[in-house]
């Protein structure tokens, strides 16, 4: 009689064969599964919780238009709160959050700043969450964007701790680095504006000692040149004529001067003479003044006279007769009057000279002004660039000092806490469900995977058929197992099957 074994050899479905399998290798799915199942679970329900609590920070906008009053702090938002995260997230600033708010064990604290650093970077997390949906907005530096900042740790409290000492670090440091920004950019204005200033002096300067040096031959005055040379030389064209007059004149007297005996034969003495002589000086003054020609010149005939007055009463009669001669009025006259022409000719000669002089100073003034206006252009030109430049300058100096305010009274686009950090109820990990259910998938697959290899390299021959594949051949016959017990004789097919 045939036993299950030997039924499936012969005629039984392949369905058989995987049952007989797993019969036989039941054990040894069952024991991995069963340790690993147990040990996932107790990890699951033996690892410490882990809570996590998150403060929400908001990028508020600008408070005041800016069109009013623009802000300094430029650059994306996503770029300043990198700037910041990492400007908070620095070794020093997490060691000492850690310390001071006694974050972690005594065992963690007592390590190098470095090693709590690392420790506390892995529980902290910073999120950037966009509240804008156009992607346009996403990169302008008025993006509205929110900040999720969260701590994790294996206490609610500490968890609570850490979130908010981290929040208040990033507030702080976002104020401090926009103040930093807006007061930087109002110090450059101010040396900027310093050192336009300095050059605007300097061309100012440049320009005064332009027109000290050469104020007759600015452009403002060639205008004012041309028409005080048409003067001069109208002026010298007048005096030439004069000179020419008084020379006629002086022509005139000499000839008459040529014709008038130099001595006389009058009877009348030098005091007659000289009473005359007086007689008609103080009519002259009485009709003109002191420098007019006619009194000069009868000042000088009573002078003579006196002289010879005194002669006369002193000396002989032969002396007195030719001195008398000597004294011809008419000659007198005569060469009182063309000295006094020579004087006007020689006055009149060295005015003409000054003309000239001058004329010849206005002229050389005109010719060079083309050439200062050149330079004085070109200092102009400079000095209204630099100007402009200044003034701008200023302008963008009292805008950084108006932004500057804005930052300090955190009116321009800053950060606000929206939600603080509370002390969280629910630890966020360890997932002990998940961590179950991924131990017994693990533990199936290795208790399937160790059933499988076991099977693979077991080389017991169980049954005709193995027996067949080993020596080739047919077995003769199949006798099935028998077994004697109390009851009687008969086949015992579940032993058989333990047995194989």
């Amino acid at each position: 009689m045939l036993n299950m074994d030997n039924k499936a050899e012969y005629g039984n479905t392949e369905f058989d064969d995987y049952l007989t399998i797993m019969r036989r290798q039941l054990w040894h799915f069952t024991i991995p599964f069963l340790l690993i199942a147990a040990a996932a679970i107790a990890l699951s329900y033996l690892l410490p919780p882990v809570y996590q609590s998150q403060a929400t920070i908001l990028v508020k906008k600008e408070e005041v238009p800016t069109d009013l009053i623009e802000t300094t702090v430029t650059g994306y938002v996503q770029e300043r709160i990198d700037l910041i995260t990492q400007s908070v997230l620095t070794t020093k600033n997490l060691a000492l959050i850690a310390k001071d708010n006694s974050l972690y064990s005594k065992e963690i604290l007592q390590l190098s700043p470095s090693d709590i650093a690392m420790v506390m970077r892995e529980a902290i997390g910073i999120y950037v969450v966009e509240l804008d949906s156009d992607r346009r907005k996403r990169k302008s530096a008025s993006a509205s964007v929110r900040l999720t900042v969260s701590f994790e740790s294996y206490s609610p409290e500490m968890a609570r701790m850490g979130a908010q000492a981290i929040t208040d670090l990033i507030l702080k440091e976002n104020r401090i680095m926009r103040v930093s920004q807006a007061e930087g950019v109002v110090m450059f204005l101010e040396k900027e504006s310093e050192k336009i200033l300095s050059e605007l002096v300097s061309l100012e300067e440049n320009l005064a000692q332009l027109k000290q040096d050469q104020n007759s031959q600015m452009p403002e005055q060639i205008d004012l040149n041309r028409q005080r040379l048409a003067q001069l030389e109208f002026e010298l064209e007048r005096t030439s004529d004069e000179i020419l007059e008084i020379q006629n004149e002086r022509m005139k007297v000499q000839s008459q001067l040529s014709m008038t005996d130099r001595y006389s034969e009058e009877n009348d003495t030098p005091e007659q003479r000289l009473i005359q002589a007086k007689n008609d000086y103080a009519e002259a003054r009485q009709k003109y003044s002191f420098r007019h020609p006619d009194v000069i010149r009868l000042k000088n005939i009573v002078a003579h006279l006196n002289k010879e007055a005194f002669d006369y009463r002193n000396q002989d009669s032969s002396l007195l007769q030719k001195r008398v001669e000597i004294a011809n009025p008419e000659y007198l006259r005569m060469v009182t009057l063309l000295d006094t022409i020579d004087r006007k000719i020689a006055a009149q000669n060295e005015k003409k000279l000054r003309l000239v002089g001058k004329i010849a100073d206005y002229e050389k003034s005109i010719m060079l002004t083309p050439q200062i206006e050149i330079v004085y252009a070109s200092i102009m030109r400079e000095y209204e660039n630099v100007n402009r430049e200044f003034l701008s300058i200023k302008e963008k100096q009292l805008q950084a000092r108006l932004a500057m305010e804005l930052e300090k009274d955190q009116k321009a686009g800053s950060l606000t806490l929206l939600e603080s950090p509370v002390v969280p109820g629910v630890a966020i990990k360890p997932n002990r469900i998940g961590i179950a259910l991924l131990g017994l998938m693990f533990a199936c697959a290795v208790g399937l995977t160790y059933a499988f290899i076991t099977e693979v390299f077991d080389r017991t021959i169980r049954g005709s058929k193995s027996l067949s594949d080993v020596t080739g051949a047919p077995p003769i016959s199949v006798i099935p197992y028998f077994d004697v017990d109390e009851k009687g004789l008969k086949v015992i097919d579940h032993e058989l099957k333990k047995a194989s």
